[in-house]
């Protein structure tokens, strides 16, 4: 099975060597013809460099207007790839994969009627030093995973993988500013069985950390409120946003080795995203 992985980011640059190189070490441990698949990143209108940083780690760059939210930058990095893959990773810019992650994945594929998943998921130490925060966090970690075990609707921050069929068969990420993920999974379910595979990933509290766990988890329990009841309030996704636009990131990165030049396409037009099962005008092929 052919694979992409596609990083939406929005102010990212701290965040994206370690991430890539992750991704990489995975990719190269399920086997050569993994090893070279592809790491799109579709960039929403960064001020920090982001995109720039993503060249210098090799990565095909998306970038232009159209990438206003989420949702729109990984359709974008789906409707890169075509239908030359069979396997669409996406995965947040600030979640580390395990070593393992892609093999479980593509085995998980092969199981009979499995359309997609994701992976457990456990915080990063970093900015939970205190015993109190710590506890907390691992109580909202368990109450969370016991959420999407009953639901089978997974966050993004868990990452994302889906056979590239259904992902077409269900129009993509739907046109919404928040929850596009759980949005998806709901469409998904409803062609085939989703799944957690045999493996953790790590995901940044920064949102907890910056804005406050108590607050925090308000937020996302009135996202979710606001989502059952088919409202989406647009402040609410300035909200969310608002540590991407202003943060400082707070990730110590690895040292990581810079590579040659990386592609960069225009992202597509709106009426490019319903094409996502065709070769989009806009691929630079020399990339691939």
């Amino acid at each position: 099975m052919r694979l992409v992985v596609v990083i939406p980011t929005l102010n990212e640059s701290d965040n994206l060597p370690v991430t890539v190189s992750r991704l990489r070490s995975a990719l190269a441990r399920a086997g050569p013809k993994q090893a070279d698949a592809p790491i799109v990143v579709a960039d929403c209108g960064s001020s920090d460099g982001t995109p720039e940083t993503a060249r210098a780690l090799r990565c095909v760059v998306i970038e232009g207007p159209t990438l206003t939210c989420r949702a729109a930058a990984m359709n974008a990095g789906a409707a890169w790839a075509g239908d030359r893959v069979d396997v669409l990773w996406f995965v947040h810019a600030d979640t580390h994969v395990g070593p393992r992650c892609c093999r479980e994945l593509l085995g998980a594929l092969r199981r009979p009627g499995v359309v997609g998943g994701t992976f457990d998921f456990a915080w990063r130490a970093a900015g939970c030093g205190r015993l109190d925060q710590r506890l907390v966090m691992a109580a909202l970690r368990l109450g969370n995973r016991l959420r999407y075990r009953v639901t089978h609707n997974f966050y993004g921050d868990q990452t994302l993988f889906v056979r590239r069929d259904a992902f077409a068969a269900v129009g993509g990420y739907p046109d919404r500013l928040l929850l596009e993920d759980i949005a998806i999974c709901r469409a998904l379910k409803k062609l085939g069985r989703l799944v957690i595979a045999r493996c953790l990933v790590q995901t940044s509290p920064r949102r907890f950390v910056d804005n406050g766990i108590l607050r925090q988890w308000l937020f996302d329990m009135l996202l979710l409120a606001c989502d059952r009841v088919g409202i989406e309030p647009r402040t609410l996704h300035l909200r969310y946003n608002s540590v991407n636009r202003k943060r400082t990131s707070r990730v110590a990165c690895e040292d990581v080795q810079p590579g040659g030049p990386a592609a960069q396409v225009r992202a597509p037009r709106p009426g490019d995203r319903r094409q996502l099962t065709e070769p989009a005008a806009f691929v630079s092929k020399s990339a691939w």
